[in-house]
């Protein structure tokens, strides 16, 4: 196989795999002084009731390159990112793309790379969990619903459905410290 590289470039590049290049800064909520109980989510749609689990948050669709970032990267050996939002406890999928000054869609090596989680809520409005152990037992609680979700016909429910499509991938958990890695590697095999 020959392939013309004429006025092309070849050099060796590093992949950072822990972004969230391209992608805009996660709204955090504000402090308004009082406590308000927030038992479900407010987020309209067909969404499921905790808004820290957020598998519909799919990093190819909101994605848009940013030159000025890439050029910080590339100086830095850098030559392609994998980017996902980072918030909540289930994250949605990430995206890896190159660090060219192309379009976004030519720019785009892998729309779905991965499925992301932690056990930080991040930014969801709902009150629930407010604990390491509630994180835990949402997670836990979401995967049970995934499973039932796949046998039932009497709703739709955009993520549970997104949260199963997303079980093919490979799963990238974001921890803190070693007794974190053993909380997660337990889940995975739950």
């Amino acid at each position: 196989i020959v392939v013309d590289l004429k006025g092309k470039h070849i050099y060796p590049g590093l992949i950072d795999a822990y972004t969230s290049y391209g992608l805009p800064e996660a709204a955090r909520q504000a402090f308004g002084g009082r406590f308000q109980i927030v038992p479900v989510t407010t987020k309209p749609g067909a969404y499921g009731w905790n808004e820290a689990i957020k598998p519909e948050m799919n990093a190819k669709a909101i994605f848009h390159a940013d030159g000025a970032k890439a050029e910080d990267l590339k100086k830095n050996g850098f030559t392609a990112v994998q980017s996902w939002g980072h918030d909540g406890i289930a994250r949605g999928t990430s995206v890896v793309v190159s660090l060219g000054d192309e379009r976004d869609n030519q720019v785009m090596i892998k729309d779905e790379a991965a499925a992301h989680y932690s056990f930080s809520k991040g930014t969801a409005a709902t009150n629930y969990p407010s604990s390491l152990m509630g994180s835990i037992a949402l997670l836990r609680q979401t995967y049970l619903d995934a499973e039932w979700y796949k046998n039932q016909k009497e709703e739709y429910n955009i993520s549970l459905a997104d949260f199963n499509s997303q079980q093919s991938l490979p799963q990238i958990f974001e921890v803190t410290d070693v007794l974190n890695v053993l909380r997660a590697d337990k889940i995975a095999k739950e």
